[in-house]
């Protein structure tokens, strides 16, 4: 079996505890190419169908210590949505 750099590389990544979407396999798996839909105010809409979650940096998600302000992009690698429990590397 041979596998080309880049599925070497991921590989790799995975092995050295890197998220997915950092090891190069982000958007493989994040649900056949479904990213997170920007709305104004720089809202993103969940890619999961029939979600509907919204993250919206002026609230934040204080059931998870998210306080106003924070930018998607700032949000700790850990964070998920509330509603269906997409990991923060699947949104973009």
């Amino acid at each position: 079996m041979s596998w080309d750099a880049d599925t070497r590389r991921g590989l790799l990544g995975v092995l050295l505890g890197l998220p997915l979407a950092a090891a190069g396999f982000g958007h493989a798996l994040a649900g056949r190419g479904k990213v997170a839909r920007r709305l104004s105010n720089d809202r993103l809409l969940c890619p999961e169908n029939e979600c509907g979650y919204i993250y919206d940096p002026a609230k934040g998600d204080p059931e998870a210590g998210i306080t106003p302000g924070v930018r998607f992009e700032d949000l700790p690698e850990d964070w998920i949505c509330p509603v269906c429990g997409r990991p923060h590397h699947r949104w973009l």
